[in-house]
């Protein structure tokens, strides 16, 4: 089995890839940007805008992966509010290429997989505590509505065209690696900076959940 991996170069990317070849041994490259650093024991990693159309199909054409794992995205909600033209443009537009070169390459159909995220389902309706497929999803900032924008285009896709399209709503995912943008990284690297005596103060954001689980009050707190 041949896998190719869009957007390989995250937090996510580098796990998926050694699993792939260690685990299930498939034959696996994936892609980056070109500032980005990664090394994959037994991967190939190639530079890849996925806002170019023809540079995606050219290297759906060079690889011809069995399967594709479309990670790439703009991931942070709180970077959704300050830029939502570069979230649509990479989670949606970007998505729409890798689909629309699928299309293009003939006698061509890989299985294909897109990332969602549980941000989609929003503030839950009263007395829903836990979700489904079938929930009805109520997209809370910028990041949510392209990631439910990419799942209706995948939907559609596999609809209407016949391709092999497979959608899934991934919730937080924590792990050595991830940037510190993310809350929990962000604790990890502080209180590392405090062990080797770089910082004396932690700041920490902690969520109570009260009696309906969607509502929670928000403390700052500093421990010195």
């Amino acid at each position: 089995m041949k896998a190719l991996i869009i957007g390989g170069g995250g937090f996510v990317g580098r796990y998926l890839a050694e699993h792939l070849i260690q685990d299930c041994g498939w034959e696996t490259s994936l892609t980056k940007l070109p500032q980005e650093n990664v090394s994959v024991a037994g991967c190939q990693a190639y530079n890849l805008d996925i806002l170019d159309r023809d540079a995606v199909q050219a290297l759906l054409v060079l690889q011809r992966p069995d399967v594709i794992f479309h990670l790439a995205a703009q991931s942070s909600v709180a970077y959704s509010w300050k830029n939502p033209q570069l979230t649509a443009d990479i989670n949606i537009h970007g998505c729409l290429n890798v689909l629309d070169a699928v299309r293009d390459v003939e006698g061509y159909q890989p299985h294909i997989l897109l990332i969602g995220s549980g941000e989609e389902y929003g503030a839950l309706p009263k007395g829903t505590s836990i979700v489904r497929e079938t929930t009805p999803v109520y997209p809370g900032n910028p990041y949510a509505i392209t990631k439910l924008t990419q799942n209706l285009f995948g939907s559609l896709y596999a609809k209407a065209y016949g391709m092999h399209v497979v959608m899934v709503r991934a919730f937080n995912h924590v792990g050595p690696g991830q940037t510190p943008q993310f809350v929990v990284a962000d604790f990890c690297k502080q209180a590392a900076e405090i062990a080797v005596g770089d910082t004396l103060e932690l700041c920490i954001i902690v969520l109570c959940l009260m009696k309906d689980v969607d509502k929670f009050v928000v403390h700052g707190l500093k421990i010195e």
